[in-house]
């Protein structure tokens, strides 16, 4: 069976960079009349809700994977102390 080893450290490296990518995650609405075209406008707006939708969900698994990851490293450097108490 393998395995593979992960800090601390790393895990919360991860949680935060996934934090960063859920800041980043949405999509830009353009104002009416920006396209010249109002079938365009309107494909665009369509567009942009089916890509609001898909940004919000990501966001949300970002989030939870976030946190996950956070509760790990902080269960990680908990199990670790407990085993392997600071000064002895």
């Amino acid at each position: 069976m393998g395995s593979f080893a992960v800090t601390p450290g790393e895990l919360e490296a991860a949680a935060a960079t996934l934090g960063s990518v859920q800041g980043e995650l949405g999509c830009p609405r353009l104002g009416a009349g920006d396209l010249g075209s109002p079938e365009l406008e309107a494909a665009m707006a369509s567009f942009y809700s089916a890509a609001n939708r898909v940004a919000l969900a990501m966001g949300e698994a970002v989030s939870a994977s976030s946190t996950a990851l956070a509760v790990g490293a902080a269960a990680y450097t908990a199990t670790d102390l407990g085993a392997m108490p600071v000064g002895r």
